[in-house]
């Protein structure tokens, strides 16, 4: 049958007993629901099969955030700045939309060579072009991203933050969308 159903409410349970975050600042509450389905799921199997409790470094992240990243990334590679990792433009990184994690590699490594990554329609796709091991996306959830770019900033503004769009609570969020030009507004271009 499908992926999905093969998520039992057992399975899931299991999984979300089975990591860590790196630290406090890691973000998978507003993480995409069909993608921690997936993710809690392989947590399970991976707690049932003795494979070690999983280490999430990073998850969703906040257009400010990214930002913060993208910036560090080009100060480096125009020498100007410390080495950083690659980092997307702000408004196109999956992990703005929730569809991507970084997991430890040891982790990703050890869930890769008991086919549960495939299993649970997990892979890898930045090993070979940034030697990403450890960021992770979902078959199922690749696809939502879509050309829209939809953002939801659930960040507070910050005293003179240049921030696009607010809200008092995720369950009022407001919807961003980014256009090719990098241009965010609160309303769909056409």
């Amino acid at each position: 049958g499908s992926l999905l159903a093969r998520c039992t409410p057992e399975l899931i349970a299991l999984g979300k007993t089975h990591y860590r975050l790196k630290n406090s600042s890691v973000n998978i509450t507003d993480m995409n629901n069909t993608f921690m389905t997936l993710f809690w799921a392989m947590l399970g199997d991976a707690k049932k099969s003795g494979l070690a409790q999983v280490q999430i470094n990073d998850g969703m992240r906040t257009l400010a955030e990214q930002k913060r990243l993208y910036k560090a990334y080009c100060d480096w590679k125009k020498g100007i700045g410390p080495k950083a990792s690659a980092a997307a433009v702000p408004g196109t990184s999956r992990h703005g939309f929730g569809i991507a994690m970084d997991i430890n590699t040891v982790n990703a490594n050890a869930l890769d060579n008991k086919g549960l990554l495939k299993k649970w329609g997990f892979h890898r796709p930045l090993i070979k072009s940034l030697n990403e091991t450890w960021h992770i996306q979902n078959i199922y959830t690749d696809k939502e991203k879509g050309t829209g770019q939809t953002k939801i900033d659930n960040t507070q503004p910050k005293p003179n933050a240049a921030t696009s769009t607010t809200s008092a609570s995720p369950s009022t969020a407001n919807v961003s969308y980014q256009d090719s030009s990098g241009k965010i507004t609160t309303s769909p271009s056409s």
